[in-house]
């Protein structure tokens, strides 16, 4: 079994990366960030909603 922490972390950063832009109104950029999440959440066996869960625990510690 791999530890896969590592990974979800790196994920969850772009999941933040990608909020800020959306928050900055830098659209364009944003959609480019969202779609290599898009690509790679299936490949990491994660949803959006694992990020988003990721995101919002990391947050409150």
């Amino acid at each position: 079994m791999t530890n896969s922490t590592p990974t979800i972390l790196i994920w969850v950063n772009q999941y933040k990366k990608y909020q800020q832009l959306i928050e900055q109104g830098l659209t364009d950029e944003a959609s480019v960030l969202k779609t290599e999440i898009d690509e790679a959440l299936p490949l990491i066996d994660l949803t959006w909603k694992d990020l988003e869960q990721a995101a919002s625990d990391g947050s409150n510690s």
